[in-house]
């Protein structure tokens, strides 16, 4: 199929096969290539040390190169790549605020989940080490001795779980629920239900998935308006977090921190309010249609060269 008659080959993944395959054809048969990526940070694995240079040969003589945010951005142009060749096509994710929400049944999921009158702070997500879940959990140990009224729920599965499961319990922490695996018509549901987002993520170079690639979890909860603490372990959250503005980013593996952040705005009903209006605005950035005119003017530099 490479070797059909067209113009441009767009291809995703720096490390991928089919990134690598893509650029020794368009380099065969004299087609243009646009890198499409959101990698922001390089394991330290043997595999991804052999590949690196390799991966910022392409980076270099790639026609253009189209990044997810400002960090992907950031690592193209540290690959080598000219910087007027470099475009922003934001990640998008699902807008929850156009999705429909019965009152009666998220009345019922406060009873039944015990967390009515409660201020729930929720993570949802895989369970795996480089999502720190455990950073956040030794955080909420903090936020429940200060504030009896705060509760968090835990929605997802993975390796990691029943380690996180232990410490909740060796902690003595109460107010948790590990909820398994969301359906996902009722993703938005527990998104309305929380409070505060966390997305507590930490590096881990000795694996092949060494940092939060971007969190689009954070784009979802933002479109209902609602408050977002992350880490500097999580690509988005340089893009999508205005600190102080509607949520924080915190130095990752940092329990303390986090219990601050979270704390704060717990405290502060007003605080608290201005966060999630000022979510909704910027998530308005992260749209399709940003993200369309991001591919437009990479295909439009590379047509015309």
């Amino acid at each position: 199929e490479l070797f059909k008659k067209y113009d441009i080959i767009i291809t995703s993944g720096l490390a991928s096969f089919a990134t690598h395959a893509s650029f020794l054809i368009a380099k065969i048969t004299g087609k243009k290539l646009i890198l499409w990526d959101e990698t922001w940070d390089w394991p330290h694995t043997f595999w991804a040390k052999f590949a690196k240079p390799y991966a910022k040969c392409i980076v270099r003589h790639a026609d253009a190169c189209i990044a997810a945010g400002t960090k992907a951005r950031d690592l193209y142009i540290q690959f080598g790549a000219n910087p007027k060749k470099v475009f922003i096509a934001p990640n998008v994710a699902l807008d929850f605020s156009k999705y429909p929400v019965r009152q009666d049944l998220l009345r019922k999921m406060k009873r039944d989940l015990g967390i009515e009158n409660k201020k729930v702070i929720l993570y949802l997500s895989r369970i795996v080490q480089y999502k720190g879940l455990d950073y956040l959990i030794k955080a909420f140990q903090i936020i429940e001795q200060k504030d009896p009224g705060a509760f968090l729920l835990v929605g997802g599965d993975g390796a990691f779980r029943g380690f996180c499961e232990q410490l909740a319990k060796d902690l003595r922490i109460k107010n948790i629920r590990f909820l398994g695996e969301v359906p996902h018509d009722k993703v938005h549901y527990y998104y309305h239900l929380c409070d505060v987002f966390v997305l507590p993520s930490r590096h881990l170079y000795t694996q092949n998935e060494c940092s939060e690639s971007w969190g689009l979890v954070l784009n979802e909860v933002m479109s209902i308006g609602k408050p977002v603490v992350s880490t500097t372990a999580v690509a988005g959250a340089y893009d999508l977090i205005k600190n102080g503005k509607n949520g924080y980013l915190v130095r990752e593996k940092n329990s303390d921190i986090l219990a601050e952040k979270i704390l704060i705005i717990f405290e502060n009903n007003q605080i608290s309010k201005v966060m999630s209006q000022n979510s909704k605005k910027i998530i308005r950035s992260f749209s399709p249609n940003e993200q369309y005119k991001g591919f437009q003017e990479a295909i439009t530099l590379v047509l015309r060269s």
